[in-house]
């Protein structure tokens, strides 16, 4: 009986991949890789992203050795689709993780990256989606063809919501290994692409391909790696949730820290990343002669099979577990992000002469609004090249000196402190001063060389709170 079932096995396996996957006269119509699964096509037939030479050929799945029915990995897509696997409406979120397979270009692994993903995120009341994009092995380009995929994902999704019962302002993606290379790119090219596809004629005209949030796992090269010119990063970026191996996947860790790294010097906010001293990237070879497993694989006890609950903590913070319509605290804190001045340079300008240097030192007084420390106003003594009190800066902000000579600021331009626990530096320009004194000319302040005074990291729940702080004040005359 043994045998006969061990013969018997893989000719079954076949006729079911023949069944899926007929050639026909129109378009290919992709088949759900689990039950239950609603599918959807990327583009409408006739689309000039499709290649029409190749829009009929079916997919070819890699069927499980071990575990009859399961599709390890597919190849030969040029149909890219969706697939929509919903929760119950008690349990339901509203938020949903599209998510991108890897397999270095070459094929898709949609079991370990995609359908284990379901019931995982079933439990929290995640409704998860398998992406199916097409593959540098069959014709397309990872950097444009593939990445497409990836933003006309967002749009589809958000675009049909309401019929999934979904929230659009919780629709986020999830890339592993090349599907991170997609991920990591919709991150930061939505306005790009949503610009080019914005036509009377093109169906999902005005519906938005920003992600909600991003999760980035071992990830290949990024759009901010070495070898590539950095896109800017728009300033409504949404939060990163990143995940590798470290140092015997050194080239995966690198390009998280590529991407991590130029998202921290804008301060973007809500980034996580989890870098584990233990761990390989998946199909690397082991000292025992396995390999490594890949996505919610426990990877035998070690903490890097666990990075997944990790993302849970990430994602229940930043109120993606909430239910169906309540502003999550990643919308307000982008929110409050764009409200902030613009980080440019903030080098004195053109033309413009040193009148006045002096050091400040005190405090930087938040208060808590809304859930976020707000500054308040700074609270410091303006000191000469020798220590001697020479003024006061305080609320406006204003700098006043002891010559009874005042000016107020506006910030015009702000750079990031390296460290993340010092204000930023800035570039202010003056409102009318007063008084006749040292600062009754003054057109521009700079502050630089900060130490300390950034807002608190305690949980905001009311109050004030005094920060200690030193920097050097720079003002300037001439050039308005």
């Amino acid at each position: 009986m043994t045998k006969k079932k061990t013969i018997i096995l893989p000719l079954l396996i076949m006729a079911v991949c023949a069944a899926q996957n007929p050639s026909t006269d129109a378009p290919y119509a992709p088949q759900p890789i689990l039950a239950g699964g609603v599918v959807m096509t990327l583009y409408p037939p006739g689309s000039p992203l499709l290649n029409k030479e190749k829009v009929r050929q079916a997919e070819q799945y890699n069927m499980s050795q071990a575990v009859p029915g399961r599709i390890n990995s597919i190849v030969n897509i040029h149909n890219p689709s969706l697939e929509v696997h919903t929760v119950e409406a008690g349990l339901n979120t509203g938020a949903a993780v599209i998510l991108v397979p890897g397999g270095g270009h070459n094929f898709l692994n949609v079991g370990s990256e995609g359908a284990d993903f379901v019931p995982f995120f079933y439990n929290y009341g995640v409704n998860t989606i398998i992406l199916r994009n097409r593959l540098r092995r069959d014709g397309y380009d990872p950097r444009t063809d593939e990445v497409y995929d990836a933003q006309q994902a967002i749009r589809l999704v958000r675009a049909h919501a309401k019929d999934f019962h979904l929230d659009p302002n919780k629709i986020g993606i999830m890339g592993f290994s090349a599907g991170a290379e997609l991920a990591s790119a919709a991150a930061v090219l939505f306005d790009d692409f949503d610009q080019k596809n914005s036509t009377p004629g093109d169906p999902l005209a005005g519906v938005s391909s920003r992600p909600d949030f991003v999760g980035v796992i071992y990830p290949g090269p990024t759009p901010f790696a070495r070898n590539r010119v950095a896109p800017p990063i728009p300033r409504n970026v949404p939060p990163s949730f990143i995940a590798s191996a470290g140092s015997d996947d050194q080239i995966h860790a690198i390009w998280a820290d590529e991407y991590f790294a130029a998202m921290l010097a804008l301060r973007v906010p809500n980034l996580e990343m989890h870098i584990y001293a233990n761990g390989r990237h998946p199909g690397d070879p082991l000292p025992d002669g396995s390999h490594m497993s890949g996505g919610l694989t426990d990877r035998h006890g070690i903490p890097f099979g666990t990075w997944q609950f990790r993302f849970i903590d990430w994602f229940r913070d930043l109120g993606f577990l909430e239910k169906p319509g309540v502003e999550t605290k990643a919308a307000k804190d982008v929110a409050y992000y764009l409200s902030q001045p613009v980080t440019i340079a903030v080098e004195p300008l053109a033309g413009v002469v040193l009148a006045l240097s002096a050091s400040g030192e005190g405090f930087q007084v938040y208060s808590c609004t809304e859930g976020h420390w707000t500054l308040k106003a700074p609270d410091a003594k303006l000191l000469d090249e020798h220590g001697v009190v020479i003024g006061t800066h305080f609320a406006g902000p204003t700098w006043r000196l002891n010559d009874g000579s005042e000016v107020k600021g506006k910030v015009i331009a702000n750079r990031p402190a390296s460290d993340g626990s010092s204000v930023p530096s800035l570039l202010l320009q003056a409102v009318p001063a007063s008084g006749t004194g040292k600062l009754a000319n003054v057109t521009y302040i700079g502050r630089t060389d900060t130490h300390g005074g950034s807002a608190p990291a305690t949980v905001c729940t009311g109050g004030e709170e005094r920060v200690p702080y030193r920097a050097n004040y720079s003002f300037y005359t001439g050039r308005q």
